[in-house]
């Protein structure tokens, strides 16, 4: 897919080329991936408990498009920042988007007119850029590696 290390100029470039290759269900699956991986980075990186907490509580709780927004509130809201349809201007299209995701993924579908996918997908990197932009207020790179938050030395099992 992508590295973390990669800007986001560069992955919505690569999704642009599998547009033009003739891949629009690739690009789509590759735009709708860099979001859940972005979305995911920034509720590890904006929330305040220690990291490997948080992200066992994200692959435990909150791993789908649906379940985002909760995650989000639950970590990063609680650590006195705004909620994630503060960061996304419209979560609904975003979700309503996914529903294509599912199709692809579960076969539901087999590909995306190439019309269809561009629309679609300009519908996510929007929102991709929008939590970049929104972690960026808050000093975090999603593109760098990530600060390691732990427990307190008293909290810390033996």
């Amino acid at each position: 897919m992508f590295r973390v290390t990669d800007s986001l100029e560069n992955r919505q470039a690569r999704i642009q080329r599998s547009i033009d290759e003739g891949e629009p269900a690739v690009a789509f699956i590759l735009a709708a991936a860099d979001l859940e991986r972005t979305i995911r980075r920034a509720i590890i990186a904006l929330a305040s408990g220690p990291t490997k907490e948080v992200r066992e509580t994200i692959e435990k709780k909150y791993k789908s498009i649906g379940a985002y927004e909760n995650g989000w509130n639950a970590l990063v809201r609680a650590a006195g920042k705004p909620g994630l349809r503060d960061a996304v201007s419209d979560w609904d299209a975003v979700k309503k988007v996914f529903q294509t995701r599912n199709e692809i993924i579960h076969g539901k579908r087999a590909t995306l007119s190439r019309e269809r996918a561009i629309e679609e997908i300009a519908v996510i990197l929007n929102a991709t850029a929008e939590v970049t932009r929104f972690a960026a207020r808050y000093e975090v790179s999603l593109m760098a590696r990530m600060k390691i938050r732990r427990k307190p030395a008293g909290e810390r099992s033996a």
